[in-house]
């Protein structure tokens, strides 16, 4: 039987591929940080990402997937399950952005 990923190995593998691609990668906590998404991921040059970073077969809450601020404002909060889907989502999110590290070659 294949060993469960934890949102601890989850969110360790984010930070690993943002600090590999020059990103910040900040996890929020706190006692009230309801309905607010996991790590934001700031790229050069100011471009965000947001993660919700959940274990495979579990959905977000009623309260993060509506969070207001977040869809007034056009934001947009992805969910991570495994840490395939974080190397998928980081080199989609590159791409279509363009974010980079910051280095010229």
């Amino acid at each position: 039987m294949k060993k469960k990923t934890t949102i601890g190995e989850i969110e360790s593998h984010l930070k690993k591929k943002c600090t590999e691609k020059g990103w910040a990668c900040q996890k929020f906590s706190g006692p009230k940080k309801k309905g607010i998404p996991d790590c934001v991921i700031t790229a050069p040059g100011g471009t965000v990402l947001y993660v919700e970073v959940k274990v495979a077969g579990k959905k977000p809450t009623p309260l993060q997937r509506n969070d207001s601020l977040s869809a007034s404002h056009g934001i947009h909060v992805f969910v991570a399950t495994s840490k395939e889907n974080i190397d998928v989502l980081l080199n989609t999110f590159q791409t279509a952005t363009g974010a980079d590290n910051g280095i010229k070659t």
